[in-house]
Protein backbone atom coordinates (compact mmCIF):
# COMPACT_ATOMS: atom_id res chain seq x y z
CA UNK A 1 0.00 0.00 0.00
CA UNK A 2 1.40 3.39 -0.99
CA UNK A 3 1.33 6.16 1.59
CA UNK A 4 -0.26 9.31 0.15
CA UNK A 5 2.10 12.23 -0.38
CA UNK A 6 1.84 15.01 2.16
CA UNK A 7 1.93 17.55 -0.66
CA UNK A 8 -0.19 17.49 -3.84
CA UNK A 9 1.62 16.54 -7.09
CA UNK A 10 3.70 19.42 -8.49
CA UNK A 11 3.09 21.51 -5.34
CA UNK A 12 6.04 23.28 -3.76
CA UNK A 13 7.02 22.33 -0.27
CA UNK A 14 6.39 25.06 2.31
CA UNK A 15 9.22 27.57 2.45
CA UNK A 16 9.72 26.99 6.18
CA UNK A 17 10.41 23.29 5.57
CA UNK A 18 12.99 24.08 2.92
CA UNK A 19 14.61 26.73 5.13
CA UNK A 20 14.91 24.17 7.92
CA UNK A 21 16.62 21.78 5.49
CA UNK A 22 18.95 24.55 4.37
CA UNK A 23 19.84 25.33 7.99
CA UNK A 24 20.77 21.69 8.54
CA UNK A 25 22.82 21.61 5.35
CA UNK A 26 24.59 24.84 6.28
CA UNK A 27 25.50 23.33 9.64
CA UNK A 28 26.92 20.30 7.80
CA UNK A 29 28.82 22.59 5.44
CA UNK A 30 30.27 24.56 8.35
CA UNK A 31 31.42 21.32 9.95
CA UNK A 32 32.97 20.19 6.65
CA UNK A 33 34.81 23.52 6.29
CA UNK A 34 36.07 23.24 9.87
CA UNK A 35 37.31 19.72 9.24
CA UNK A 36 39.05 20.79 6.01
CA UNK A 37 40.68 23.75 7.77
CA UNK A 38 41.94 21.58 10.62
CA UNK A 39 43.80 19.26 8.26
CA UNK A 40 44.82 21.79 5.60
CA UNK A 41 48.43 21.85 4.46
CA UNK A 42 48.33 23.47 0.98
CA UNK A 43 51.34 25.75 0.82
CA UNK A 44 50.80 29.19 -0.71
CA UNK A 45 53.59 31.31 -2.15
CA UNK A 46 54.37 34.54 -0.33
CA UNK A 47 53.63 36.57 -3.47
CA UNK A 48 54.87 40.11 -3.95
CA UNK A 49 51.76 42.14 -4.77
CA UNK A 50 51.22 45.88 -5.09
CA UNK A 51 49.23 48.29 -2.97
CA UNK A 52 46.90 50.84 -4.52
CA UNK A 53 49.80 53.31 -4.16
CA UNK A 54 51.97 51.04 -6.30
CA UNK A 55 54.25 49.91 -3.49
CA UNK A 56 55.31 46.26 -3.38
CA UNK A 57 53.91 44.28 -0.46
CA UNK A 58 54.34 40.64 0.48
CA UNK A 59 51.21 38.56 1.00
CA UNK A 60 52.47 37.68 4.48
CA UNK A 61 52.52 41.37 5.43
CA UNK A 62 48.80 41.70 4.70
CA UNK A 63 47.89 39.56 7.71
CA UNK A 64 48.73 42.46 10.02
CA UNK A 65 48.12 41.39 13.63
CA UNK A 66 46.02 38.40 12.56
CA UNK A 67 46.93 34.77 12.03
CA UNK A 68 44.15 34.31 9.45
CA UNK A 69 43.26 36.22 6.27
CA UNK A 70 40.32 36.11 3.88
CA UNK A 71 41.59 36.79 0.37
CA UNK A 72 38.85 37.90 -2.02
CA UNK A 73 39.61 36.84 -5.61
CA UNK A 74 38.19 39.68 -7.71
CA UNK A 75 37.89 39.86 -11.52
CA UNK A 76 38.55 43.59 -11.78
CA UNK A 77 36.65 46.82 -12.27
CA UNK A 78 34.76 45.65 -15.39
CA UNK A 79 32.93 42.88 -13.55
CA UNK A 80 29.59 44.04 -12.16
CA UNK A 81 29.12 40.79 -10.23
CA UNK A 82 32.50 41.04 -8.48
CA UNK A 83 31.72 44.65 -7.63
CA UNK A 84 28.40 43.59 -6.09
CA UNK A 85 30.13 41.06 -3.83
CA UNK A 86 32.83 43.56 -2.87
CA UNK A 87 30.26 46.27 -2.13
CA UNK A 88 28.61 43.81 0.24
CA UNK A 89 31.79 43.59 2.30
CA UNK A 90 31.68 47.32 3.08
CA UNK A 91 29.43 46.78 6.08
CA UNK A 92 30.98 43.44 7.04
CA UNK A 93 34.57 44.70 6.98
CA UNK A 94 34.62 46.14 10.47
CA UNK A 95 33.18 42.92 11.88
CA UNK A 96 35.34 40.49 9.90
CA UNK A 97 38.55 42.31 10.84
CA UNK A 98 37.86 41.71 14.51
CA UNK A 99 38.64 38.06 13.71
CA UNK A 100 40.80 38.02 10.56
CA UNK A 101 42.36 40.24 7.91
CA UNK A 102 40.25 40.95 4.81
CA UNK A 103 42.00 41.72 1.52
CA UNK A 104 40.67 42.08 -2.02
CA UNK A 105 43.06 41.00 -4.80
CA UNK A 106 42.40 42.41 -8.27
CA UNK A 107 44.00 41.88 -11.70
CA UNK A 108 43.79 45.64 -12.35
CA UNK A 109 46.96 47.71 -12.17
CA UNK A 110 47.43 49.66 -8.91
CA UNK A 111 46.29 53.00 -10.33
CA UNK A 112 43.11 51.60 -11.87
CA UNK A 113 42.38 49.66 -8.69
CA UNK A 114 42.97 52.72 -6.50
CA UNK A 115 40.55 54.85 -8.50
CA UNK A 116 37.86 52.18 -8.63
CA UNK A 117 38.14 51.24 -4.94
CA UNK A 118 37.81 54.93 -4.03
CA UNK A 119 34.77 55.31 -6.29
CA UNK A 120 33.11 52.34 -4.54
CA UNK A 121 34.15 53.58 -1.09
CA UNK A 122 35.70 50.24 -0.23
CA UNK A 123 37.20 50.49 3.28
CA UNK A 124 39.18 47.24 3.13
CA UNK A 125 42.71 46.63 1.87
CA UNK A 126 42.96 46.17 -1.90
CA UNK A 127 46.02 44.87 -3.73
CA UNK A 128 46.90 44.26 -7.36
CA UNK A 129 48.14 40.81 -8.40
CA UNK A 130 48.88 42.00 -11.95
CA UNK A 131 52.06 40.40 -13.27
CA UNK A 132 51.95 37.51 -10.79
CA UNK A 133 50.75 33.91 -11.00
CA UNK A 134 48.58 34.18 -7.89
CA UNK A 135 45.23 33.62 -9.65
CA UNK A 136 46.49 30.73 -11.78
CA UNK A 137 48.33 29.04 -8.91
CA UNK A 138 45.31 29.27 -6.60
CA UNK A 139 42.82 27.96 -9.18
CA UNK A 140 41.10 31.26 -9.89
CA UNK A 141 41.98 31.68 -13.55
CA UNK A 142 40.82 30.04 -16.77
CA UNK A 143 41.75 30.24 -20.44
CA UNK A 144 38.89 31.16 -22.78
CA UNK A 145 38.38 29.50 -26.19
CA UNK A 146 39.91 32.54 -27.90
CA UNK A 147 43.06 32.16 -25.81
CA UNK A 148 42.41 35.06 -23.45
CA UNK A 149 43.09 34.49 -19.76
CA UNK A 150 40.28 35.36 -17.36
CA UNK A 151 40.48 35.57 -13.57
CA UNK A 152 37.68 33.95 -11.56
CA UNK A 153 35.85 35.11 -8.42
CA UNK A 154 35.92 33.53 -5.00
CA UNK A 155 37.56 33.62 -1.59
CA UNK A 156 40.46 31.77 0.01
CA UNK A 157 41.03 31.43 3.74
CA UNK A 158 44.72 31.64 4.55
CA UNK A 159 46.72 31.06 7.72
CA UNK A 160 50.15 32.47 8.52
CA UNK A 161 52.32 29.90 10.26
CA UNK A 162 55.08 31.26 12.50
CA UNK A 163 58.74 30.76 11.72
CA UNK A 164 60.28 27.64 13.15
CA UNK A 165 63.62 25.87 12.98
CA UNK A 166 65.24 28.85 11.32
CA UNK A 167 62.71 28.82 8.46
CA UNK A 168 60.72 31.92 7.50
CA UNK A 169 57.00 32.18 8.29
CA UNK A 170 54.86 30.29 5.77
CA UNK A 171 51.31 30.51 4.45
CA UNK A 172 48.79 27.72 3.95
CA UNK A 173 45.30 27.77 2.46
CA UNK A 174 42.73 26.31 4.85
CA UNK A 175 39.60 26.68 2.69
CA UNK A 176 38.41 28.12 -0.59
CA UNK A 177 35.14 28.54 -2.46
CA UNK A 178 34.04 30.27 -5.67
CA UNK A 179 31.53 33.12 -5.79
CA UNK A 180 28.38 33.04 -7.91
CA UNK A 181 24.69 34.05 -7.87
CA UNK A 182 22.79 32.34 -5.07
CA UNK A 183 25.86 31.49 -2.99
CA UNK A 184 26.20 32.08 0.75
CA UNK A 185 28.35 35.18 0.41
CA UNK A 186 26.01 37.69 -1.27
CA UNK A 187 22.47 37.89 0.19
CA UNK A 188 20.77 39.87 -2.54
CA UNK A 189 19.28 36.90 -4.43
CA UNK A 190 17.54 35.37 -1.39
CA UNK A 191 16.21 38.82 -0.50
CA UNK A 192 14.87 39.46 -3.99
CA UNK A 193 13.43 35.96 -3.95
CA UNK A 194 11.06 37.05 -1.19
CA UNK A 195 9.35 39.49 -3.57
CA UNK A 196 6.24 38.43 -5.47
CA UNK A 197 8.03 38.40 -8.82
CA UNK A 198 11.42 37.44 -7.44
CA UNK A 199 14.51 38.92 -9.09
CA UNK A 200 12.43 39.51 -12.25
CA UNK A 201 15.50 39.39 -14.48
CA UNK A 202 17.53 41.70 -12.27
CA UNK A 203 21.29 41.56 -12.65
CA UNK A 204 24.00 43.81 -11.22
CA UNK A 205 25.29 46.70 -13.30
CA UNK A 206 28.15 49.11 -12.91
CA UNK A 207 26.46 52.39 -11.95
CA UNK A 208 28.23 55.62 -10.98
CA UNK A 209 29.82 55.75 -7.50
CA UNK A 210 27.42 55.36 -4.57
CA UNK A 211 25.26 58.37 -3.85
CA UNK A 212 25.03 60.01 -0.45
CA UNK A 213 22.83 58.12 2.02
CA UNK A 214 19.11 58.72 1.46
CA UNK A 215 16.86 59.00 4.45
CA UNK A 216 13.10 59.34 4.70
CA UNK A 217 11.63 61.43 7.51
CA UNK A 218 8.43 60.01 8.91
CA UNK A 219 6.26 62.35 10.87
CA UNK A 220 3.88 65.22 10.70
CA UNK A 221 4.52 67.74 7.98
Amino acid sequence: MTTPSVHPPHAHRPAREIEADLARLQAELAAAHASAAASASEAITDYTLHTTAGAPVRLSALFGPHQDLLLIHNMGRTCAYCTLWADGFIGLHRHITQRAALVLASPDDPGTLAAFAASRQWPFTCVSFAGTTLAADMGYQRTLPDGRVQPLPGVSALRLLPASGGAAPSIIRTNTTPFGPGDLYCPIWPLLGLLRDGAKGWAPTLPPPPAAPHTVTIGRS
